[in-house]
């Protein structure tokens, strides 16, 4: 069959589990940019057939997330992130669009000391999307990958070396745990596990049955572990780091309801110029803090 065919049919495939047109549009595309390794233009421009292999690898494809419910990401193994091509496979969670965005704005913030040698840390790093594109873009940067997750730290690994990055440590460990006492960092970066209990339960079969849990619940209304990573924080960023004080240095993803709760945590920690960041669907999305003076101070009562 003729790739606009072929298209159709997945098109048509594809309707019965995603709801939105625009977007099977989209996916069908995906599915035979990775089959044919061709781009859509490609495609599009040149009268292509399908071989044997490229129809069983679409089929085994489309079996996956049109009868097993896969979330597409996983059935085509990998997923665009900036400038990166990142392995993805379950439970490890899936980087997301809004996740991509706010890790350009830290680049952003961050190109002004792009030729030192910051030190930075991505915790709850999962597949390493954040912790990777901050270390290509900021290549004399030294980024520190960290997750509890067994499976996590292994496909970091795998995409530090896929993507031909090496200035990277990565560590299996709870938060901070597995660091060596000395270390301290310039900047800190997390998407954490911030999704209450009740709210997973809501979420969509194609994430619940995929994704990992630990990747998404924590107690405590789904603060309790940006919580602990605040606290910590006390003894983790540098004093005299050569980030500028008006300059965040601590960026945390959050669930859109919880801006407040976390923008007062940490003013209560003594962060000082804390904001909130709103992604494209004008929702809360991540709150940053800078260090005001180069001193964090203890945590009020």
């Amino acid at each position: 069959m003729v790739i606009n065919t072929v298209h159709q049919s997945i098109v048509d495939r594809l309707s019965v589990v995603i709801d939105d047109p625009r977007h099977v549009e989209q996916c069908a595309w995906w599915i035979l940019e990775h089959v044919t390794q061709k781009s859509k233009a490609e495609l599009i421009a040149d009268v292509i057939m399908l071989n044997a292999d490229q129809k069983e690898q679409l089929e085994s494809i489309l079996d996956n997330v049109c009868v097993k419910k896969m979330p597409l990401q996983y059935a085509l193994g990998s997923v665009s992130f900036g400038s990166l091509s990142l392995a993805v496979r379950p439970p490890v969670l899936i980087p997301r669009p809004e996740t991509e965005q706010w890790t350009y704005v830290v680049r952003d913030f961050l190109l002004l000391y792009k030729d030192k040698k910051l030190v930075i840390a991505d915790v709850c790093a999962g597949s390493g999307c954040i912790g990777l594109l901050l270390a290509k873009e900021l290549p004399s940067a030294h980024v520190y990958l960290l997750d509890i997750s067994t499976e996590a730290v292994v496909l970091s690994k795998e995409n530090a070396q896929k993507n031909n990055i090496t200035n990277v440590t990565i560590l299996q460990s709870d938060l901070f745990d597995a660091l060596e006492k000395d270390i301290r960092f310039d900047v800190i970066v997390t998407n954490p596990p911030y999704v209450s209990v009740d709210e997973f339960t809501q979420l969509d079969d194609v994430i619940t049955k995929w994704e990992s849990r630990q990747a998404f619940v924590a107690d405590d209304q789904g603060l309790a572990i940006i919580k602990k990573i605040i606290d910590a924080n006390n003894q983790l960023l540098k004093k005299d780091s050569c980030v500028d004080k008006d300059t965040p240095r601590l960026f945390i993803e959050i669930g859109h309801t919880q801006g407040n709760a976390v923008m007062s945590y940490l003013s209560d920690a003594g962060y000082a110029k804390v904001n909130v960041w709103q992604d494209i669907q004008q929702k809360d999305r991540v709150v940053w803090a800078c260090v005001d003076n180069e001193v964090i101070q203890e945590k009020k009562d």
